[in-house]
């Protein structure tokens, strides 16, 4: 079950983040305070794997079926060409942060994971980090500091457990969620939510032949899955 392989993970990254206990280390307030707040997280983040683990499992069946049974085709096209292992891959990574972006700012899962292939290939690109626009979503550093990443992610830390590409990843797309539903907010008022976020993509994240893209390819398959699941 992907909930248990994504756990075991995490879980073998907690133990390994855990410091030797020595007779000093009695005081409270230090590794035992440490710990307990590590392990309350780890709690955190088993609800709410928990909380998405049917999503997760049809949406899984989904991509393994798209565009038909045996699969036949690759849903990310032609935003990325992958492998449907790859894709696999990607989504059961990634999935649980794209969903918690979701929660926590109304912007849709499937929209944030097409961003994050096509600006950097789910962080699989060398340059994730290294670029004038930094890290999974290719925020503009200069304009949008790393200090406003840990404010966007707040409440959310447990998900720094989550095996991932790059150890700032679930900060970085928690944050694309809300620059996404803030620009909406001001530059689209007059709009319905959903209606708005998808302006913001289409006007305020990328190039326009990017955007066209995306948005193009976002429309399509949310269309496909909500027809699967019906």
């Amino acid at each position: 079950m992907e909930r248990k392989r994504i756990l075991t993970a995490a879980f073998v990254a907690f133990l390994a983040m855990q410091p030797m206990a020595t007779k000093a280390d009695a005081d409270p307030t230090s590794i035992e305070f440490v710990s307990h707040a590590l392990s309350e997280e780890m709690i955190q983040l088993n609800d709410f794997l928990l909380g998405i683990e049917k999503e997760h499992e049809q949406i899984q069946e989904f991509i393994l079926q798209y565009p038909g049974n045996p699969p036949t085709g690759f849903l990310l096209a032609p935003l990325k060409k992958l492998s449907k292992e790859q894709e696999l891959e990607d989504f059961n990574k990634y999935f649980p942060m794209y969903k918690a972006a979701e929660l926590k700012y109304g912007v849709p899962w499937l929209l944030l994971w097409g961003i994050h292939e096509h600006e950097t290939t789910a962080s699989r690109d060398p340059n994730t980090y290294n670029s004038l626009y930094h890290g999974a979503m290719q925020r503009s550093w200069q304009s949008w500091p790393e200090r406003q990443t840990f404010a966007a992610a707040g409440g959310w830390e447990f998900l720094r457990h989550l095996p991932q590409r790059y150890q700032n990843d679930w900060r970085e797309i928690m944050w694309a969620g809300h620059f996404i539903k803030r620009v909406s907010v001001l530059q689209y008022p007059h709009l319905p939510e959903d209606k708005g976020i998808i302006q913001v993509v289409t006007n305020n994240y990328s190039a326009e032949d990017h955007a066209k893209k995306r948005v193009s390819w976002y429309d399509r398959v949310k269309k496909d899955l909500e027809k699967f699941l019906s």
